[in-house]
């Protein structure tokens, strides 16, 4: 994995300082709608994440763009034998380079930090941890406007492993003038 990790920031170097001034595309703002589906240990303290994500997208060649977001997800509430558990957010922020491979559709590997928290209510203290975190991309963008993706996230925070599948819906806006 740190293998992958040192590939990645390698190429997203290489790519950024050799191929920026040779961009065939306008940079652009994506604004997200986000839906997250625990899997593994956090299926057993919620059953969704909801949220919304903006993701900078900076194409540095014609097939590829460096990509830095942040994002915000509440996973709601779930009763366990009658006990109240969940309702807790996360607040991820990402880095990653978006490969386009055909007619509209990417692969995207990311990498950054998440924080997990919980408000602090009447009986129990708050508070947030957060911790590496890895996602794997693959999306579709329609008219260079509208953009779908699906992707597997885990967050590893305090040795605990937070999994989810997600889906992003997005509109892409352009940072350049006309």
């Amino acid at each position: 994995m740190k293998k992958f990790i040192l590939l990645s920031a390698i190429c997203t170097c290489t790519l950024a300082s050799t191929s920026l001034l040779a961009q065939t595309d306008k940079p652009s703002l994506s604004l997200g709608t986000e839906t997250g589906i625990p899997t593994g240990n956090l299926s057993l303290i919620t059953p969704l994440g909801l949220g919304g994500s903006l993701k900078l997208i900076v194409p540095v060649t014609k097939n590829v763009a460096v990509t830095a977001s942040g994002g915000y997800l509440y996973w709601l509430k779930k009763n366990y034998y009658g006990e109240s558990i969940g309702g807790f957010h996360s607040i991820l922020f990402k880095g990653g380079i978006r490969v386009s491979i055909d007619k509209g559709f990417y692969v995207e590997p990311e990498a950054g930090y998440a924080t997990f928290g919980k408000d602090a209510t009447a009986d129990q203290e708050g508070g947030s941890n957060g911790g590496f975190t890895y996602a794997g991309n693959i999306g579709y963008v329609i008219g260079k406007k509208f953009d779908i993706s699906a992707r597997y996230e885990s967050s590893h925070i305090d040795g605990l492993n937070f999994n989810q599948v997600g889906v992003r819906l997005a509109y892409n806006f352009s940072l350049a003038g006309k």
